[in-house]
């Protein structure tokens, strides 16, 4: 079973599903963390690097596989993560890069992550996507 940790100690944002009318134009397709820029974001459970890359929208973003068949997106990160493609992740202590305001589709500094049995969480359908929040607290480390 894997164990799954909070990337950062700070306060849950956005859940997956949120349709704040006030900003949104549809339903946010991921689960968001506050935090102020440059915080230290550790690997939410244990995997490998799949992919590191850049997007208009997501700013510098990662993505990981883990160990119980999913995909997670970070994504709004300050900065391109050192990480390489292949590389493991331990849950809870390797750094995956920083907290940002990165893309186009950020509204301040923090970490968005999408979630989902997909191995790119940011182009999954909807209906595809996990809540991240939900199973962190389900899958939660000792």
């Amino acid at each position: 079973m894997a164990e799954y940790f909070e990337p950062f100690p700070g306060t849950r944002g956005d859940e997956l599903g949120n349709f704040n009318k006030a900003y949104r134009t549809q339903p946010h397709r991921g689960s968001d963390w506050s935090g102020n820029g440059g915080k230290v974001i550790k690997a939410i459970t244990t995997g490998r690097v799949k992919e590191v890359f850049e997007t208009s929208a997501l700013g510098h973003c990662l993505i990981q596989a883990t160990a119980d068949g999913h995909y997670i997106l970070y994504a709004h990160m300050k900065a391109k993560s050192s990480r390489k493609v292949g590389e493991m992740l331990i849950g809870g202590e390797t750094a995956v890069g920083a907290v940002g305001n990165t893309g186009t589709s950020t509204t301040g500094a923090h970490l968005h992550c999408g979630f989902s049995t997909k191995p790119k969480p940011h182009l999954a359908a909807f209906e595809d996507l996990v809540d991240l929040h939900a199973h962190i607290d389900a899958n939660k480390a000792a």
